[in-house]
């Protein structure tokens, strides 16, 4: 350690002046080649091999009241056993410039951190964070990148082979009094490689998590995955809701929205082996609300109504509505043995739909029977078809068509169209009113300035029915047996 040039003051006192304050002091600290296997008792006894080389730079100016510390730090040949797999020749690049404002404020700013397995580095990360002592209140965030080939290289994964691509993770965290939010995002850009024998070029997903927590109350603000293949979008599928700890309620909402064979191919194919999905659309919304029915104990914190809240909601415990809507088109498959394409066994047209399930436990706590998957089934529409035409299927259909089910025409043969009947002949019109007559009055009916009206009493239309004269009131007589 190099001593000061000049004297360091530390001014604790609030009503230091500070234009007395002398230069800025400067402190070098050097610490070299140190064995961690010498102090295994501090570090503990997880770590059997270490060497760790540090160098920082303190400055302190205004008496004291901004503090400045550069960090640079190496670990090389580092030795870790983490529970049976005893991990060799690992070691890490870490820098960044670690400030203390007014006895108040600590941060962390340009933090570089490097994950290092020999001499291929694996991960590369982003630091930043502050602290308000007054407050308690702070923030933190890391950001972290590699390359796909380079990790699965150092750590296979079966089914997984990639020649291009990233992986990325960042993860921040706020909390202030009482309230805490922070948000996870996980990232696959630009993929080329193969999954389950399938090849992807230019496959890009993301996963976020997002949520805000304030005292008893938990806000889901995002769960949700999105993909793409080169520039085709593969869909999404979103997430969102709440927990109420204080009215024991919770409430989901489900979005999916253009889900298709883009973005799930490579989730389809390491179990699927023998075919690919060609084509798919995917759409679904859905509501699940719950309702535990009891409130909680006046006596519980925050923390403690929340987890009574999830655990009711595991044992079925209250009452859970349930709506759900969900479309599922054009699943069409291909083999890889032979390149058939053929539709999915399942209805082209495919839709699940439950209006409201309502299920009410009794006292005693017991999982709640689930909701039918399928409670409502539109009529099957014909597949379509995006391979190869078959011919021979073809000409077999339009034959039926043409000649009926009795017989088999020749293909190109075509039916001469049924004769055209004529259309029947108009029916007469009231010359009064210009309506078209009934059946009854068009057959023997004349205008009444013409001819005088029927006042016989025995005088029928062709409906069999009796018509009287307006004057006529009493009811027809039957006929004598002279007529």
């Amino acid at each position: 350690m190099c001593p000061p040039k000049t004297p360091s003051n530390l001014g604790w006192a609030k009503q230091e002046t500070r234009a007395a304050a002398p230069a800025p002091t400067v402190i070098g600290l050097t610490l070299k080649d140190l064995r961690l296997s010498d102090w295994r008792a501090l570090v503990g006894t997880n770590v059997h091999e270490g060497l760790v080389n540090l160098q920082a730079t303190i400055i302190s100016a205004d008496n004291g009241r901004r503090l400045t510390a550069d960090l640079s730090n190496t670990v090389e040949r580092l030795e870790l056993a983490l529970g049976d797999t005893l991990w060799k020749d690992l070691g890490a690049v870490f820098s960044g410039r670690l400030s203390l404002s007014d006895y108040r404020t600590v941060s962390f700013e340009g933090g570089q951190f490097t994950y290092l397995e020999g001499r291929a580095e694996l991960l590369k990360s982003r630091i930043t964070a502050s602290y308000d002592l007054v407050t308690q209140g702070g923030n933190i965030e890391i950001a972290s990148n590699g390359e796909l080939p380079v990790l699965l290289s150092r750590h296979p994964v079966p089914e997984l082979h990639f020649d291009r691509g990233t992986l990325g993770a960042s993860v921040l965290l706020n909390w202030a009094s009482e309230k805490y939010s922070g948000g996870v995002t996980l990232q696959v850009g630009n993929a080329d490689g193969t999954v389950g024998g399938y090849r992807v070029d230019g496959y890009s997903a993301q996963f976020d998590a997002t949520g805000e927590l304030h005292r008893d109350k938990f806000v889901l603000r995002r769960l949700g995955l999105s993909a793409r293949e080169s520039t085709r979008n593969g869909g999404t599928v979103e997430l969102v809701g709440q927990f109420d700890g204080s009215t024991q309620t919770a409430q989901l909402n489900l979005n999916v929205s253009g889900l298709n064979q883009a973005g799930l191919r490579p989730f389809l194919a390491p179990t699927w082996p023998t075919h690919d999905l060609t084509s798919a659309t995917i759409k679904a919304t859905g509501e699940l609300r719950y309702d535990a029915g009891a409130m909680p104990p006046i006596n519980l914190d925050d923390t403690a109504r929340l987890r009574r809240l999830a655990d009711q909601l595991a044992a079925g415990i209250g009452t859970t509505t349930l709506r759900l809507n969900a479309e599922a088109t054009n699943l069409i498959v291909q083999s890889r043995a032979d390149g058939k394409s053929s539709p999915l066994r399942l209805y082209p047209a495919t839709r699940w739909h439950a209006p409201g399930r309502t299920l009410q436990s009794g006292d005693q706590p017991h999982p709640a029977p689930p909701p039918p998957a399928r409670t409502e089934r539109t009529a099957p529409q014909r597949p379509v078809r995006l391979g190869p035409p078959q011919p021979h299927a073809q000409h077999a259909r339009r034959a039926r068509r043409v000649a009926g089910p009795d017989r088999l025409q020749r293909p190109g043969h075509r039916a001469p169209p049924p004769p055209r009947t004529p259309p029947p002949p108009p029916r007469p019109r009231n010359p009064k009113s210009n309506r078209p007559l009934s059946r009854c009055r068009s057959a023997n009916w004349t205008p009444r300035w013409t001819s005088p009206p029927c006042t016989s009493a025995r005088s029928r239309c062709v409906t069999g029915r009796p018509r009287l004269s307006s004057k006529t009131t009493a009811s027809p007589s039957p006929p004598s047996a002279s007529d």
